[in-house]
């Protein structure tokens, strides 16, 4: 370390400098070559990135310290006492220096001599070539002088024991891979035919492909896409090579609105025949607040005036259906501190008028597929009238409406789930006997009362204040703060010092970069190491980032090669620049002082509990009605049987305080018909018989 003293040379910003000396303010006077003079702080000058000593070779800090703090105390002991004997060889002390627990160093043979014959004298010390000693010297220097660098490379070696071979077959199963991406599902049997066929047309048909089990290994190791489903590496393939995808930023409620259909769920009963239909989900959600502001049910497949419709619902409030029952006061306007008379008078609705609490928005832009229905001309002109542009996703690539696409995997598990008629995402998921119980009517009273009550209140990954990531906000929240702010939108020392203080976290680096602390950062300087196995030993396929607690909008990645630093910034570090962040960093307080104050920790609880209530007890009622509509259609001995089972069914269950499982409602019969006669069955006319 060279010391910053008048006469000091240093290099800064790729001109060389003589120190001159120091300022009563304790500045730093420096001249060039040119006799120009600058002054800076000592702060200023140390922390410039391009500040160096001349003539100091300064030693890059090791990449190895994260995978060494990952290693086994068995596998550091090693190293670490061969550390020791390094030291011994380059300073004559075990430890680097002087101690008491080491008497009589250094001793005759690391006193004097020269380097070679230290070596030699601890070759002969350790029972090993003077030729392995140096390389362990010259890979101790190469690391900054870390002992991860004399790791017993057997103990942690990870590559397989086919050796050259393992990289020909490899090389095979990602040609495979390659050309399946769009092909249908295939077992490792024919997988393993077709990367047999790979090695002989590449002139590899002497390289044995290992055991099934071995086989299978080298597949989930170099390509584990080909374990999944076709669905599934279809969607891998629609985003492209591996870089960093951006996101659509939103700063206001109604900047961007989703828009995407998908099967329910669910089996309904028809209302015009009785017969069991599938519905139709389609769902609108405003991306700055993740809040649903329209979803409808339908049972046939959406035309272009049913997405033109739920425009009208998207920009209009929404009101009950007049069949639904009573929905509770937390289920209806006003809706975020708007009164509910200015909407009512802004969208001529009489006084008085209930209104669902679904936030109207106007869309400033909605992101849609290239379906039909979503570029027909009605939808395009009402979209022109409004104001509203469309934007369209690219064609086979869901992750352009992430967002939306996962909220229907949420609307699955979270509400139709729990509802009757419920089949599954797919066939194989399907129960044995599933019949349809409700009316679409009623099944959409469920989705609207499951959207206005639970779903805008809860709260939700995505939405976060950037300085408090871990304090998850609601949809209900967030809009509320988008409101208070937009308004409300409707129609009318060195750098190794540095970075050796800080915090080190090893994780995976997917296509959308890392997360930590509940951040996402991501950068171009990641694209060759994404779910790529980590060069240091311990690891695995995850890395070592830096973070510094004072900055959360950036973390520092080493390069594995080069050992330069980079900044990998967050995904959303721009909220800086956004308006009334401040404000809103206020407002999340409030939020958790509000949540504090609750005595119930899980306050949507109660919430579902009274929903599941309710809803069974409507369902119990209705299967009553259909029994005893069913038992006014029996005759008088199937009358009498039912009673005797039903005084039999009440009798057990005073016995054993049991009851005993439901079973289906008896299907009525028709009273039997009377056996045919012969008499009367001719009228005689005159008397000729």
């Amino acid at each position: 370390m060279t010391r910053l003293a008048a006469g000091a040379a240093v290099h800064l910003q790729g001109a060389a400098y003589l120190v001159l000396g120091f300022t009563k303010g304790g500045e730093v006077r420096l001249r060039d070559a040119d006799g120009g003079e600058r002054v800076l702080t000592p702060l200023d000058l140390t922390q410039d990135p391009t500040f160096s000593s001349l003539g100091e070779a300064a030693t890059a800090l090791s990449p190895q310290q994260a995978a060494w703090d990952a290693l086994k105390p068995e596998i550091r002991a090693p190293a670490l006492e061969r550390e020791e004997h390094v030291r011994e060889v380059l300073t004559g002390y075990r430890l680097g220096q002087p101690d008491p627990r080491f008497p009589g160093e250094p001793r005759p043979a690391y006193q004097e001599n020269s380097q070679q014959k230290r070596i030699d004298a601890k070759a002969a010390e350790l029972g090993v070539s003077s030729r392995q000693v140096f390389r362990w010297l010259r890979d101790y220097r190469a690391a900054g002088n870390h002992p991860a660098a004399l790791i017993d490379r057997n103990a942690v070696r990870v590559a397989g024991r086919l050796g050259e071979a393992e990289v020909v077959i490899s090389d095979a199963i990602l040609r495979v891979a390659r050309r399946r991406q769009q092909d249908s599902d295939l077992s490792y049997v024919t997988l393993r035919d077709l990367v047999a066929r790979e090695l002989e047309q590449t002139g590899h048909p002497d390289v044995p492909l290992p055991s099934q089990n071995t086989f299978i290994k080298l597949v989930n190791r170099y390509a584990p896409e080909l374990t999944q489903s076709a669905k599934r590496r279809r969607s891998d393939a629609s985003r492209g090579e591996k870089r960093p995808f951006g996101k659509i930023v939103c700063i206001r409620p109604g900047q961007y609105v989703l828009i995407d259909i998908t099967p329910f769920d669910l089996m309904a009963r028809s209302e015009i025949d009785g017969k069991e239909i599938r519905l139709r989900l389609v769902v609108a959600m405003d991306l700055y607040s993740r809040a649903i502001v329209a979803a409808r049910l339908m049972p046939y497949e959406p035309g272009a005036v049913d997405i033109t419709t739920l425009m009208l619902d998207i920009v209009h409030p929404l009101r009950p259906h007049p069949s639904w029952p009573a929905l509770p006061e937390d289920a209806r306007l006003p809706y975020l501190g708007i009164p509910e008379g200015l909407m009512l008078a802004a969208h001529d609705m009489p006084e008085g008028q209930p209104l669902l609490n679904l936030p109207p928005v106007l869309p400033e832009a909605i992101v849609v597929d290239n379906g039909k229905v979503f570029i027909s001309r009605p939808l395009r002109e009402l979209c022109a009238r409004l104001g509203t542009d469309i934007l369209l996703a690219r064609p086979g690539t869901g992750s352009d409406k992430a967002h939306i696409e996962r909220l229907f995997g949420h609307i699955r598990g979270a509400l139709a789930e729990r509802l009757k008629g419920y089949v599954g995402p797919h066939v194989l998921a399907r129960g044995l006997q599933v019949e349809a119980v409700h009316f679409p009517w009623e099944l959409q009273f469920e989705l609207t009362q499951w959207v206005a009550r639970y779903y805008n209140r809860r709260t939700h990954d995505g939405l976060n204040h950037p300085r408090t990531p871990k304090v998850k906000l609601t949809p209900m929240e967030m809009f509320a703060f988008g409101v208070s702010h937009a308004g409300h939108l409707t129609v009318p020392l060195g750098k190794d010092a540095y970075y050796l203080a800080l915090r080190t976290e090893r994780r995976l680096i997917t296509d959308t970069g890392v997360r930590i602390d509940g951040a996402q950062y991501d950068s171009d300087v990641l694209n060759p190491f994404r779910k790529a196995e980590s060069p240091y030993p311990g690891l695995g396929r995850k890395w070592p980032f830096k973070i510094d607690a004072r900055d959360p909008t950036v973390i520092h990645f080493q390069h594995p090669v080069t050992l330069e630093w980079h900044e990998v910034p967050e995904r959303d570090a721009e909220w800086r620049a956004r308006p009334f962040q401040l404000e809103l960093a206020d407002q999340v307080k409030e939020v958790l002082e509000e949540r504090a104050a609750m005595p119930d920790k899980d306050p949507l609880a109660a919430v579902r509990r009274e929903m599941d209530d309710a809803y069974t007890a409507r369902v119990a009622r209705s299967q009553r009605l259909a029994a005893h509509t069913a038992k006014q259609a029996l005759t008088g001995p199937q009358k009498q049987a039912a009673s005797r089972r039903e005084a039999a069914e009440t009798q057990r269950e005073a016995m054993t305080g049991r009851g005993r499982a439901p079973k289906k409602p008896v299907k009525p019969t028709a009273p039997p018909l009377p056996e045919p006669t012969t008499e009367n069955l001719f009228e005689i006319v005159g008397d000729e018989f």
